[in-house]
């Protein structure tokens, strides 16, 4: 793969090969992507997924179009360069017209299947594949993420790494933490994010993964080197639905493309089954009881 490790303007047809064919003739200069049409600035590429709130609104089909194309128009206004759009967000609701929008927009305008999916991959493109050059664990589980993750910073930090965290206390520098709102951001934020950790010179990232944003796929992109589990309880089944199909999204991060390490509590029940499925090759388990590092004489 062909890498640019500087964030910047990047071409239509670069940032949605082997997505979508994007013509010669509707090629142009992308400045930025975003995913909200009121803060889309000119020459940006507009990534529309309507909110869950904004769909759960509307009570009819036409309803629902008119939300969709609210949107659509607000971009427009403001000078997006281009739309890529989820027909399967409209599925159930305009099923007599696959390209509603394409056909009528004045700008390119793509459809694109499981785009919620390829957001990271496209935000990873226009950013330069940022995490390509750091060294980036990624830590899951129900419990623990974020003191793992905290102490895992301060110890690439120890051994003259400077090393940025992603998570629920905050992203950054340790000493420079900025509010999070959500333990694993969207796709672009990820991608972003890395990119400025990269432009100032970290050498590692440490980031907590959860279930939802692995789920989602707000972290495809994202080229982790080492995978941590700590552990899986009966948490997010609201989300989920039930235990089997949480376990199968915390195994989303063992599966990722190029993994070249996992770290797993094989005391816990998931974790020990995970172990003996060998997600990768350089496996290392843990626990009070089994794996190759225990803790012992605890006090």
């Amino acid at each position: 793969m062909n890498i640019n490790l500087q964030p910047g303007c990047k071409s239509l047809q670069s940032l949605l090969h082997n997505l979508v064919a994007v013509s010669d003739a509707d090629d142009r200069t992308i400045n930025g992507i975003c995913m909200d049409s009121r803060t889309v600035k000119p020459n940006e590429l507009f990534i529309a997924i309507p909110s869950a709130r904004a769909a759960a609104s509307a009570q009819t089909d036409s309803e629902h179009i008119n939300v969709w194309q609210t949107y659509i128009n607000q971009a427009i206004e403001n000078r997006a360069a281009a739309i890529v759009y989820d027909r399967s967000l409209l599925a159930n609701w305009a099923t007599d017209s696959p390209n509603k929008f394409g056909a009528e927009l004045p700008i390119p305008s793509y459809q694109l299947t499981e785009l919620p999916q390829k957001i990271g991959q496209i935000a990873a493109r226009f950013f330069g594949h940022p995490s390509a050059n750091l060294r980036v664990v990624g830590i899951t589980g129900t419990n623990g993420k974020t003191t793992c993750a905290y102490l895992l910073t301060q110890a690439f930090n120890l051994l003259g790494k400077k090393c940025g965290l992603l998570g629920t206390v905050g992203y950054g520098f340790i000493d420079n933490l900025q509010p999070a709102q959500l333990t694993t951001a969207d796709a672009i934020s990820i991608q972003r994010t890395l990119a400025d950790f990269y432009s100032a010179g970290a050498a590692a990232v440490c980031m907590e993964v959860s279930s939802h944003g692995l789920a989602q796929g707000r972290v495809n992109g994202v080229e982790f080197d080492v995978a941590v589990f700590t552990n899986l309880s009966h948490d997010h089944l609201d989300y989920h639905g039930d235990i089997t199909h949480y376990g199968e999204a915390k195994r989303k991060l063992f599966t990722v493309e190029n993994l070249q390490s996992a770290v797993i509590n094989v005391d816990d029940k998931f974790g020990g089954q995970l172990f003996i499925d060998r997600p990768v090759a350089n496996c290392l388990g843990y626990g009070l009881t089994g794996g190759e590092l225990r803790a012992s004489n605890i006090k």
